[in-house]
């Protein structure tokens, strides 16, 4: 059975700035804010596969292992013993999207009617699974712009959906999205997303500085499994000094 996710989530910016702003350093931020939502997306505390990482930040692993190092040393995000990485507030947004859903199904099992407790909740201004207690500084908030869903608007993106939109963000030619979605479709059931997004930062890192007429297509490069081609090409590149 595959963990829960957290489709939404609060966000409170006032509370980020506080504390992150001039603790962290931009690239800091930006890896704290992907741990962070792939946490949510996990539903709980996260493998750290550096070269995954890296291919999903567009940076080395090398870097990217150093980066997060210095975010444990910070108290921003926490190893478990098991060597897994967690954020405390991450997880309680998780535990904040179950009880969406099962409020949603009570409900739904009641012929779509909030429960009475719910009911009075509402009344008074406090709506379910907020936060009553105010947050400090050293307590670091979700990170997310998705914003709730309102009635009638579309459902959130599928995982699909999100593994194809940081491929094509990190491949080196962007043409003809149709047809590269449906490929990336099709290559997923041949290997899993993250070795697909690993080798096309490998190509894009290869055809760096070269004639763009002689970069593959997308469509093309995923037809052709070209990811293993990378996955070979990379073994020995400097990119992944450093990483085991």
């Amino acid at each position: 059975m595959s963990k829960p996710k957290a489709r939404r989530v609060d966000f409170y910016p006032d509370e980020y700035i506080a504390g992150v702003g001039g603790v962290l350093r931009a690239d800091e931020q930006g890896v704290y804010w992907l741990l962070c939502s792939l946490i949510m997306s996990e539903g709980g505390a996260i493998i750290q596969d550096d070269r995954r990482l890296s291919a999903l930040c567009r940076g080395r692993p090398a870097d990217v292992k150093k980066i997060i190092d210095r975010l444990i040393q910070a108290g921003k995000i926490m190893r478990q013993s098991d060597g897994k990485l967690s954020q405390n507030r991450a997880q309680s947004e998780v535990e904040k999207s179950l009880n969406r859903i099962q409020t949603a199904s009570e409900n739904g099992s009641n012929g779509g009617r909030p429960r009475r407790n719910n009911q009075q909740k509402q009344r008074s201004g406090k709506a379910p699974g907020s936060f009553s207690e105010k947050l400090t500084t050293n307590q670091q908030p979700p990170t997310s712009n998705q914003q709730p869903l309102e009635e009638g608007s579309k459902d959130p993106p599928s995982q699909s959906d999100v593994d194809f939109s940081i491929f094509w963000q990190a491949y080196p030619k962007r043409a003809d999205r149709k047809m590269a979605e449906k490929a990336f479709t099709k290559a997923s059931k041949r290997t899993s997303s993250e070795t697909i997004i690993a080798g096309a930062v490998a190509y894009a890192a290869q055809r760096s500085g070269q004639d763009p007429k002689y970069t593959k297509n997308a469509a093309t490069w995923l037809n052709n499994d070209c990811w293993t081609d990378a996955a070979g090409a990379t073994s020995h590149d400097p990119i992944y000094d450093g990483v085991e």
